[in-house]
Parts: C-alpha cells; sequence; structure tokens
C-alpha cells in the first residue's frame, strides 16, 4: 500500500510540473500554503478549501485584470449558448451480460417502463444497488438507437479478480492471571456459484473454540426474494457450570449436526427466515470432579428470526441500525432431550459528526419457558460482549446487556483509518427471573485501538470489570459482536 501510495505521489507530481510548464505569461498560477496537507487526506478538504480561498484573495489584484465590468459580463451570459436538454424515450431494454448471473435475473431487479422518457437518477440508482451486489466487476449502460427507436443496452462483466475470496478471524484474550483464549479461523467463500446468485462457504477454526462448518446460501426467485440456508458443523467449547455464584467446573461441549433455514428478503435491508437446527453432542468435565460421568445431548429446535440490517459499515460503522428478534423453541418432538423456548432481542445504532462516532447497543435474553440445559445457555464475555471477561464466561438462563461505545478517527496509516476510543458496559446473567434487577448487575468497561485493514477490522483492546476482573483482547476480522447463541463460527 505504501508503495503504491508513493507511486500515485509520483504520477501525481509529475503531472502537476508538465502543467505548470504549459503555463504562458498571461496565466495565473496560484499555489496555496498547504504545508503538510496531502492529496490523500481527504478528510483534511475543509481546511485545503480554505487555504486555497486564502490564496485566492492574496492575487485580487492580478485576478481583477480578467474582470469585466457588470453590464458587459451580464450581457455575456445571456448570450451563452444554452445546452437542449433532451430527454429520450425508452423503446427496448436489452443486455450485454458478461456475467454468471442470469438475464432474467437482471432484468427483475431493473425497473425501466417502457414508453417513457429516461429517468437517469432511479436508473443510475439501480445499477448502484445492482453493483453492490459485490459480483460484478464493473455495471454501466449505453443508450442505442436502432430502426428509429432509442433504448438500454446494460452492461455487466464479471469480476476478473476476487472470484473466491479468504477470510479470516482471530481471538487472543488474557485475564493476566493465566487464563487466556484463543482462536484462529478461516472461511473460504465462493459467490454466484449459479445464474441466481448462490453462495457455497467452507469455514474452520482451531484453538479454543475448534470447529468446522459448510454452508450455503442459495437464492430461489429471480428478484432475490427466496433464499434457502442450509449448513454443517462440527464445534467445541468450554462452557462453565456455577453453583449460585460460584464457578464449580467448566465443561467441554462438543457438538455436531445440521441447520436448516428457509426466508424472505426484504430489499437490501432485512429477512425474515425460519429454521430447524438438529445436533448431537457431549459434555465432559473440563475443569472440576474428574468423577463427572459424561453428559450425552441431543438438539431439536425450531426457530423464526427478524432481522433488519441499516448499518453502513460492520467494520467500525458510522451511520444506521442493526435491529433483530428471534424465538427458539427445543421440542421433544424435534428431537431434543429438554424443552424450553426463548426469546432473543437486538439492536444497535451508530451516529457520526465529523470524525467522531458513537455506538449504542443493547441485547436482551430470557428463557420464556422450561430450563435451558448447559449448551443451551446465554452467555456473555469478551471485547465488547462484556469486556473484562474471558469469552463466555458468564452463563445463564437469562441475560442482559448494553453498552455505549465512542470512537474518533485520529488519523490513518497507509491511507487505511485508524480509531481510538472508549467503552462503557452494564449487564449480567441469571439463572431466576426474580434475579433480574438493575442491583444485580456489573459494570464494564474498554480503552481500545483498532484500524480497518484489507483484511478486516483489527483491534487491541483493555477491559476492565467490577472487582478488579480485567483483560487484554487482539481481535481480528469482527469489531461489532451481533452474537445470537454461543459457539458459532
Amino acid at each position: 500500500v505504501a508503495i503504491t501510495e508513493q507511486l500515485t505521489s509520483f504520477l501525481t507530481r509529475r503531472n502537476t510540473e508538465q502543467q505548470i510548464a504549459s503555463l504562458t505569461e498571461t496565466d495565473i498560477l496560484i499555489i496555496p500554503a498547504l504545508g503538510s496537507i496531502t492529496s490523500a487526506q481527504f478528510e483534511e478538504a475543509p481546511e485545503a478549501i480554505s487555504l486555497g480561498a486564502e490564496a485566492a484573495v492574496d492575487q485580487y489584484a492580478t485576478l481583477s485584470t480578467l474582470a469585466l465590468p457588470r453590464p458587459l459580463y451580464d450581457e455575456h451570459v445571456s448570450a451563452r449558448r444554452k445546452p437542449r436538454k433532451r430527454t429520450p424515450v425508452i423503446n427496448f431494454v436489452e443486455f450485454d451480460n458478461q456475467s454468471l448471473i442470469g438475464e432474467d435475473v437482471l432484468a427483475a431487479n431493473l425497473d425501466l417502463p417502457l414508453g417513457e422518457a429516461l429517468d437517469v437518477e432511479s436508473l443510475e440508482r439501480q445499477i448502484g444497488q445492482l453493483y453492490g451486489l459485490d459480483v460484478f466487476e464493473n455495471v454501466g449502460y449505453d443508450i442505442r438507437e436502432r430502426n428509429g427507436e432509442t433504448g438500454i443496452v446494460l452492461k455487466t462483466r464479471d469480476r476478473s479478480w476476487g472470484t473466491s475470496y479468504l477470510r479470516f478471524q482471530f481471538d487472543l484474550s488474557d485475564n493476566f492471571s493465566g487464563d487466556n483464549f484463543f482462536n484462529l479461523g478461516a472461511a473460504y467463500t465462493t459467490p454466484r456459484i449459479n445464474r441466481l446468485g448462490g453462495e457455497f462457504r467452507v469455514g474452520a477454526q482451531v484453538g479454543e473454540q475448534p470447529g468446522v462448518v459448510v454452508d450455503m446460501y442459495q437464492l430461489l426467485d429471480v428478484h432475490s426474494r427466496y433464499f434457502t440456508n442450509p449448513s454443517a458443523a462440527y464445534r467445541q467449547r468450554n462452557v462453565a457450570a456455577f453453583d449460585g455464584e460460584d464457578v464449580v467446573s467448566e465443561f467441554r461441549i462438543t457438538e455436531y449436526g445440521a441447520e436448516l433455514y428457509g426466508g424472505r428478503n426484504f430489499g437490501t435491508w432485512g429477512e425474515l427466515r425460519l429454521g430447524l437446527r438438529r445436533y448431537a453432542g457431549d459434555a465432559e468435565v473440563r475443569i472440576g470432579d474428574p468423577t463427572t460421568p459424561r453428559i450425552d445431548f441431543n438438539i431439536g429446535e425450531a426457530l423464526i428470526r427478524l432481522t433488519s440490517d441499516r448499518l453502513d459499515s460492520l467494520f467500525f460503522p458510522r451511520d444506521g441500525e442493526l435491529l433483530g428478534l428471534e424465538w427458539l423453541s427445543s421440542q421433544e418432538g424435534l428431537g431434543a432431550d429438554d424443552e424450553f423456548d426463548q426469546l432473543r432481542v437486538s439492536a444497535l445504532t451508530a451516529h457520526t459528526r465529523g470524525k467522531n462516532t458513537l455506538l449504542l447497543q443493547g441485547r436482551v435474553g430470557i428463557t420464556t419457558s422450561g430450563f435451558a440445559p448447559l449448551q443451551s445457555v446465554f452467555t456473555l464475555g469478551g471485547f465488547g460482549n462484556f469486556s473484562g471477561f474471558g469469552v463466555n464466561e458468564l452463563v445463564g438462563q437469562h441475560v442482559g446487556h448494553v453498552s455505549a461505545m465512542y470512537y474518533r478517527r485520529i488519523g490513518d496509516l497507509a491511507l487505511l483509518p485508524v480509531y481510538a476510543g472508549v467503552s462503557l458496559e452494564l449487564g449480567n446473567t441469571w439463572d431466576e427471573k426474580s434475579d433480574i434487577s438493575l442491583s444485580n448487575t456489573i459494570t464494564a468497561g474498554s480503552l481500545f485501538v483498532g484500524m480497518d485493514t484489507v483484511i478486516g477490522p483489527v483491534s487491541l483492546a483493555y477491559g476492565r470489570a467490577e472487582d478488579g476482573i480485567d483483560s487484554v483482547y487482539l481481535v481480528l476480522g469482527r469489531f461489532i459482536q451481533p452474537r445470537w447463541r454461543p459457539g458459532n463460527l
């Protein structure tokens, strides 16, 4: 990136020198005193504009020689030839499609009424939405004349780069008391595997929560409204068992199985999905009484989830909101050992002014009926998920967590934005509904620095909770953590 930045500077300087060399005595050259502001520092544009205005004012005497008296200037303006605007009427739409996406899918995502005048603003907005699917190298259009009629030719080109991609995730935390947490994961994704735009992903993770997951997301119609999402996974994780407020043991959970979802997309902002989850596994004591027998279990669950995602980015978002509502029901008729119901609600909103961003987040999970077994309890812990505690250190039948996070863009490193911030968090997990109260919550917070890199966000954070509980975190690939359940890869 640094070499590219230098090369760009060289080319820009060379072009500038050529332009200056072409000036004559009748030209006026204004050089603002920009100081250390470079052409890549777009965030300094307001200051650069102000310096440019000052430099122009300093050249007032020279520039005034180019001015006309007001009557002559008004006469000059009125004599200008005004271009005639002609909005063509669209009689046909054709495709120059050099991609795997079907032309019927492209047509379904365009709204160009035939026989009506072209709405350029609407067309460019629709082209932007098509390009936003992240499967094309470019999307454009031409206006063509044929047999006395005017039409649109939509041109799409498949990406010649990034046809498949590899993404990484890294989690490291340490509480300075001998307990640490480490995960390293990678996911390989192949998009647009067919004309409707299906996607295939395989992921693997090693460390504290090893596992493998295979996932496919398939759209079912040309309007991209309906989808199916089957997946299969094998994973392990640790969950603590409590006696009151005391940790009495820690279990190693191993589970394997499959999930099947189907649902409806709502434009580009949300979805409604229904699903079935079927897993089997066991829980073995990791820390505690070694004579504790292994617990074998079966999971059979149905769920319905509504999600609205209007965030501008999951990587240091600056604007928008993310809302989620889920109802999960574990039933013996679906193969489960235990019957219980859980409700999850989450909300996140981001607001930015200048270089400053405020991120507000809240999550609530309630076991509304029955008693969730060890492998299905709610968890808290980790950077942004209750800073100061280790990952999934707090568990319970019910959970509540609210946080306010402030971060400021403090500069750029090799053209990549760097942020520094602080968070304040409040919450807890509970086994009894009667224990849920503000007086029974824990306060926590964090200090962090982060950078939005080409391989995802990287954050280094220090978290501290009540009673001196603290940890340090190094995270790659995730900044905000809208987790619905433990153990997700």
